[in-house]
Parts: structure tokens; sequence; C-alpha cells
């Protein structure tokens, strides 16, 4: 049993549920309390190794985007226009 369980019993998103686990974002009083009760009802204990692997994934995608920053974009993309010629 995961997070989409929770999520289906409280008629939620799996977003919205990994919201009031973490408390990252605001979440409705009614919803906070539908998945409190899902994740109660169904006994969910969080799974540590996943947040883990996710939090690896989020961090490698932030250090990607570093490194394209909008003065790259903006001179491939210009690059790309002088290439096929402007009309």
């Amino acid at each position: 049993m995961g997070i989409r369980e929770v999520a289906e019993l409280a008629s939620v998103s799996t977003a919205t549920v990994s919201r009031v686990i973490t408390g990252a974002a605001k979440v409705s009083p009614a919803a906070t309390d539908r998945v409190l009760r899902a994740i109660q009802a169904l006994d969910f204990q969080p799974d540590e190794s996943a947040r883990a692997l996710a939090s690896q994934k989020k961090a490698k995608r932030k250090a990607n985007q570093a490194r394209v920053s909008p003065s790259s974009i903006c001179i491939k993309t210009f690059e790309a226009i002088g290439r096929r010629g402007c009309s």
C-alpha cells in the first residue's frame, strides 16, 4: 500500500497527499482532514527510501537546470534562427 491508495481513499491527487505529508504547501483543511483520515485508516507509513530517491532526483534536476542559463538558451535560439534564416 502506498501514496496512491491514500489518495484514492481520500479522493485527492497523490500530489495533495505528498503536500500533506511534507507540509510543503498549503492544502485546504477539508482535504488535509481526508488525507490524514485515509493515512490512519490504511495505517500508511511513508517509505523513507522512496523519499530519499525522489530527493536525489530533484537535486540532480536542479543541478542540470542551473547549467542551462537563460542566456545560453537565448544564444542557442539565435544560433538556430541563424542556421534556418529569417525572412
